[in-house]
């Protein structure tokens, strides 16, 4: 019924809650909460409606039945074993991953306490190990933006710890803030390159040396949008 009611109001990707939550009843984040047929459903839906279907993922199994069943954008994964870890980098031409680290890093659920989540010691081991295996997998900034600790606005952050707490390169955590978006919206954005949109920021400094001048307005010379 709701991806019903997504196509009808012009949506472009539906997402579905395969793992839990630990601040919801069960308080479990691995616990995996839709079956295989319902999965299947809410991806076949998507698909036949040229929508693309993205899945809450934190334990294993969601990550598994995710790939499983062709879901296109996966959150999270953080919990991720080595045999999921090899599916995700096997599939990795198919897929786009968003671990929204920054929520995480500013504290997660628990933001009031000043602390980083707890869940920021397993992202990390889970996505250096992705990166080290398969350097080209597409890892996107952003996600969970719009909360008290991740304002709107503020998704820069997330460079800066794709390269601070991952280990990329300036350069690359770049690529996850452009390129890989236009990829998955399917528009011509995120390369400067004949027949793309002129979507570029001036900016004041070297941002391929310290991807951190993105985070302070000020450093912004020029927008320049098509």
């Amino acid at each position: 019924i709701n991806a019903e009611y997504g196509k009808e109001i012009g949506v472009d990707n539906i997402k579905i809650n395969i793992s839990s939550e630990e601040y919801t009843n069960d308080g479990n984040d691995i616990v995996t909460t839709f079956s295989d047929e319902e999965i299947h459903a809410a991806v076949s839906f998507c698909h036949n409606n040229n929508l693309k279907c993205a899945a809450h993922c934190r334990g294993s199994d969601s990550v598994k039945k995710a790939l499983k069943h062709g879901v296109d954008i996966l959150y999270h994964c953080e919990y991720a074993d080595d045999e999921s870890i090899r599916e995700l980098v096997a599939q990795k031409d198919k897929i786009f991953l968003a671990p929204a680290f920054g929520y995480l890093v500013r504290g997660g659920n628990d933001w009031e306490s000043g602390k980083p989540d707890k869940k920021v010691d397993v992202t990390i081991k889970t996505y250096t190990k992705l990166f080290s295996e398969a350097p080209d997998i597409r890892v996107l900034i952003g996600g969970d933006y719009g909360f008290p600790p991740t304002p709107q606005g503020e998704n820069a952050f997330d460079l800066e710890i794709f390269v601070t707490q991952f280990g990329l390169s300036p350069t690359h955590a770049l690529l996850c803030g452009t390129n890989y978006g236009g990829q998955l919206m399917n528009m011509p954005v995120g390369q400067i390159k004949p027949g793309y949109f002129a979507d570029v920021l001036l900016i004041k400094g070297n941002v391929c040396e310290d991807v951190r001048l993105l985070q302070n307005k000020e450093n912004i010379l020029l927008i320049m949008q098509d």
